[in-house]
């Protein structure tokens, strides 16, 4: 019986799907690159609470919800956000967890912060320091934070940091 597709079968027998290849190359090659992102990468959560006062060494003293007393370590990297006319001189500043004070009455954990007062403009030395402050409380993986949304962790674990 003779073949109805002549041309069709030569094509065929002439086709090395380099095309094809090169393409599920590139798509595997993408798909790597990101499960390394979602496995690799480093996500950092940080928890709010407010400036209270400035102390006589420098150091500021911040509140946070007490629920974060377990999180909160000496090291941990924080930045000061001020707030009103010190706002428009300098956007945020940063320092570091000097120590964990205790809980107060209120149900606020205190901290005290070093500031690195060298990126502070010297019009605001010795003034108190009003705004909010964001503490890195925690680093997780993308594949982590996606696995504790759909509920298969329930404890995550806590970032260890140092002074840099």
């Amino acid at each position: 019986m003779a073949i109805s597709f002549p041309q069709s079968t030569r094509a065929l027998q002439g086709d090395r799907g380099r095309a094809s290849v090169a393409g599920i190359l590139i798509a595997l090659m993408l798909l790597a690159l990101w499960s390394a992102w979602f496995f690799l990468a480093s996500i950092t959560r940080y928890e709010e609470g407010l400036v209270v006062r400035t102390t006589r060494d420098d150091r500021v003293i911040a509140t946070l919800p007490a629920t974060l007393a377990a999180d909160l370590r000496p090291g941990q990297t924080a930045f000061i956000r001020l707030q009103g006319a010190a706002a428009a001189e300098v956007a945020s500043i940063p320092a570091s967890v000097a120590d964990v004070l205790g809980i107060t009455d209120d149900n606020q954990v205190e901290i005290a912060l070093y500031v690195q007062w060298d990126v502070v403009p010297p019009s605001l030395w010795g003034q108190e320091l009003v705004g909010t402050v964001s503490v890195a409380v925690a680093q997780h993986s993308p594949a982590m934070l996606v696995a504790h949304a759909a509920g298969q962790f329930i404890d995550l674990p806590a970032v260890s940091v140092g002074p840099k």
